[in-house]
């Protein structure tokens, strides 16, 4: 499945030059430090200080579609595990330079939609062979690497989280709500699975395309195919739209969750 992803579309000169403009831009220490830390603020801030706001309102309205204090417990407590199967993740990532996490969950049937990455172009290797690899690394590699950690393993937690829940719901608890926890995780096609991907997604800034984003792609497309001997001017002048977009598009859902 990798191998008719990656390269499926000839490259050309342009796309070469592309892919190592975008790869000198990326690999600036600073910019993964920034990607890495955006990511864990935004998990933090609209993933699990939302949902400890949530627990502790629950405490009084007891609702059994909300969070709890104990489903908080279950998320913290599957840290180191899903700690070592994203470090796992990372360095398959690095080797085959694609988004493995979303690959792994295909192959167990979870339809998870469009691959996602913070590139624009995902298994474009427009520079071949060991040369591209090289160029890659530091950058583009190591972007999409980093955000298959920080997804899976807050998916990882996420899953667990929800399995808690959803034992909960079904009004178990001691030995027989841990069985029925693990019943639930070891399901590749239990909903959990894909409600928890489908937030780190989003929290990775990695959510589905919109119609603004969408139209700008197009607009960069067509204007890069009718400039002469196909020089890509809007691509030079907007590396990047997807990525962008998506983290405006976060800011204002945000902002406006207060009055929502």
């Amino acid at each position: 499945r990798m191998a008719r992803i990656v390269n499926t579309t000839k490259s050309s000169r342009w796309d070469a030059f592309l892919e190592y403009r975008l790869a000198s831009m990326l690999s600036y220490p600073m910019t993964h430090a920034a990607n890495l830390s955006g990511n864990a603020v935004n998990m933090a801030l609209d993933g699990a200080m939302v949902d400890f706001g949530e627990a502790l309102a629950n405490l009084a309205f007891k609702n059994k579609d909300a969070a709890t204090l104990g489903e908080l417990r279950e998320f913290w407590r599957s840290f180191m595990p899903g700690l070592a199967n994203s470090a796992r993740i990372f360095g398959m990532s690095m080797k085959t330079e694609l988004p493995i996490y979303e690959f792994e969950l295909q192959a167990k049937g979870i339809d998870t939609g469009d691959y996602a990455t913070k590139i624009d172009s995902l298994g474009r290797q427009a520079i071949p062979g060991k040369l591209g690899q090289v160029v890659r690394a530091p950058s583009l590699t190591l972007l999409t690497a980093t955000d298959e950690f920080q997804k899976s393993l807050f998916a990882w937690m996420t899953g667990h989280a929800l399995a808690f829940r959803k034992a909960r719901k079904e009004g178990l608890s001691g030995d027989p709500l841990r069985l029925r926890i693990e019943e639930i995780l070891a399901d590749p096609l239990d909903e959990v699975h894909l409600d928890a991907f489908t937030k780190a997604k989003k929290l990775a800034f990695q959510g589905p395309s919109g119609p603004i984003t969408r139209a700008l792609m197009t607009l960069r497309s067509e204007t890069n195919d009718r400039m002469p001997w196909g020089f890509p001017v809007a691509s030079l002048a907007f590396p990047f739209v997807m990525t962008p977009v998506r983290i405006f598009e976060a800011a204002i859902g945000m902002a406006a969750a207060p009055f929502t």
